[in-house]
């Protein structure tokens, strides 16, 4: 069934949204990201079959999003929910093939496990993120993000791996290529595709 827009409750107030984020320890009071957090359009979505909607996500003006419940999706980029600033929250955890985080200024909370099969990459502003429970994946490249794991954080790759260690990973490295570029080409070329 797809989400549409009566699915998702606005929350009206800045304190009522984020005593959920307390509810469910998804609030960090000494982040930047949740300073405005009542800005505008504070949302919760409840299910598990929570998916990216960019259409659906502009036409709500998505400022904040609260899902209870856990996310599956192939490939998850956060400036697909949320373009620059705001807060994305998932109650449970996050699976998905490969996890793109750009953003200025987004924080990020999981409440349970986040599970990257393959390649996470992230080059954000004053952006955080905060894993509850344990964080698994592949390449877990992180650029410019303050990363926060309260579980165990099981990585074959992160951002010391060398270009033979990309190209061992099954990565096209081009000569010269430093590892982030490398990354950066890996979802412009297609390996990134929505939800």
């Amino acid at each position: 069934m797809k989400m549409k827009e009566a699915d998702f409750k606005k929350i009206e107030s800045e304190d009522a949204f984020v005593q959920l984020l307390k509810e469910h320890d998804l609030y960090r009071e000494d982040d930047v990201t949740f300073d405005d957090v009542g800005a505008y359009n504070m949302h919760v979505y409840t299910g598990d079959d929570f998916v990216v909607d960019r259409a659906l996500f502009e036409a709500l003006e998505l400022g904040s999003l609260l899902v209870v419940g856990s996310v599956r999706a192939d490939s998850f980029r956060v400036s697909d929910v949320l373009n620059d600033y705001g807060v994305f929250c998932v109650t449970g955890s996050l699976r998905c093939r490969d996890m793109l985080y750009m953003t200025e200024s987004t924080g990020v909370g999981i409440g349970k496990d986040l599970v990257i099969e393959n390649v996470f990459y992230s080059d954000c502003g004053n952006s955080g993120l905060q894993v509850n429970g344990n964080l698994d994946a592949k390449v877990f490249y992180n650029f410019q993000c303050a990363v926060e794991v309260r579980g165990t954080q099981t990585v074959q790759l992160d951002r010391e791996a060398s270009a033979d260690d990309l190209r061992a990973f099954g990565l096209a490295v081009t000569d010269g290529e430093r590892p982030n570029e490398t990354l950066m080409r890996y979802f412009e070329a297609g390996n990134y595709s929505q939800t």
